[in-house]
């Protein structure tokens, strides 16, 4: 059954996840473990681009320690563009833009890409993000090399 995009119930979702993402960012930028974690279902599996997939909290624990130890993240933001909603699961297509630094590095470089996740409905009625897929929109070597992208 799919909820018609400007019901009560597809607002009140909406908002619920877009507040997720945002503490996922904020996460990010404080490197955050467990409040990056507390987001994801135990068997979640994420896709990152150029990378295997990563399964589950001990996958994504190492995922994302080995991520901090390279980058630190300065900002990052979440645009919804599509939001469907079935049954226990909800379907977010959007966006992505943030500014990351290489650790030691002065010059930040500002990415941008696509996101996709998958959310379960949990018993406790919150979401979690359960499936998901990202890439960022710049050629692979734009996103360490480009003097475009990059901020002092």
């Amino acid at each position: 059954m799919e909820i018609p995009s400007d019901s009560d119930v597809t607002r009140s979702v909406r908002a619920e996840l877009e507040l997720k993402l945002a503490r996922h960012a904020d996460a990010h930028v404080h490197q955050d473990l467990e409040t990056a974690l507390d987001l994801y279902t135990e068997d979640a599996i994420v896709r990152p681009a150029n990378m295997d997939p990563v399964h589950g909290h001990v996958g994504l624990r190492q995922f994302f320690a080995n991520w901090w130890a390279a980058m630190e993240v300065e900002s990052a933001e979440y645009t919804t563009l599509e939001l469907d909603i079935h049954g226990g699961s909800a379907y977010q297509i959007g966006t992505y833009t943030g500014v990351q630094r290489l650790q030691g590095e002065s010059v930040g470089i500002h990415d941008r890409g696509s996101f996709m996740i998958v959310w379960k409905l949990q018993g406790d009625d919150s979401w979690k993000y359960h499936r998901g897929i990202f890439n960022s929109s710049l050629p692979a070597t734009e996103t360490i090399t480009s003097k475009d992208d990059q901020i002092e």
